[in-house]
């Protein structure tokens, strides 16, 4: 079997420990084999050839191979805070956390999570789910994600999620600052935002349509 990436082209043989990518020798840690009319290679090698990121998640029996394409990367290192915000969604997400399914009414609505000024973490909301993501080496840790129940009102420790949480995984984040906070209605195609102060007060509340290239705009009165 053949793998032309680029131009470089990896070679592996039915049966054997070992590969050639480009013009070195590498050995594998099984034997390719051949099942059901297809060659099962293993997954890490395929990845690390590729230059991409690959890891395991044994609570979600879930394996990541995460490589950003270089027009993401390109977009993330941008000094326009609304375009890498635009990107950080986008980047390949990796996790070694508990995996928490949305529960109730499917309201096609996502809220997005900023801290302001920044673009390098974000916090994702479904329904009753949220999920916190740091960005580094091209691609967004899962660090730490919670069920929250929204008729029950207590401190979370965040002041922009006033609600009783209900089972958590990973390292809940400490955010100082304001939070800025956008409201994605699929249903109407319209994005809602606000600033959201250390006390969960909401500052320069507004709606606008949808951007379908980026989701993001600068929020008046952020501090960047």
């Amino acid at each position: 079997m053949t793998i032309d990436r680029s131009g470089e082209k990896t070679l592996l043989k039915v049966g054997q420990k070992n590969a050639t990518l480009g013009s070195k020798n590498i050995s594998l840690p099984v034997a390719t084999t051949l099942k059901n009319g297809r060659v099962m290679v293993p997954l890490r090698f395929i990845a690390d050839s590729s230059g991409a990121y690959v890891s395991w998640n044994p609570k979600s029996q879930t394996a990541y191979v995460a490589k950003a394409s270089n027009e993401i990367k390109s977009k993330y290192t941008s000094d326009k805070l609304n375009v890498s915000r635009g990107a950080a969604i986008k980047l390949p997400k990796v996790s070694n956390l508990k995996e928490f399914t949305p529960k109730g009414y499917e309201n096609l609505n996502t809220d997005y999570y900023f801290p302001e000024g920044k673009s390098d973490s974000f916090f994702i909301q479904e329904m009753d789910v949220i999920s916190y993501y740091k960005i580094s080496n091209d691609r967004s840790e899962l660090i730490w994600t919670a069920r929250f129940d929204s008729t029950k009102k207590e401190s979370s420790g965040l002041s922009f999620l006033p609600y009783k949480l209900l089972e958590q995984d990973g390292q809940k984040p400490t955010i100082q600052g304001r939070i800025n906070h956008f409201n994605f209605m699929a249903a109407i195609g319209e994005i809602s935002y606000n600033l959201i102060d250390n006390n969960g007060k909401e500052i320069n509340p507004g709606q606008k349509p949808v951007d379908p290239t980026n989701f993001f705009f600068d929020i008046p009165d952020e501090q960047k």
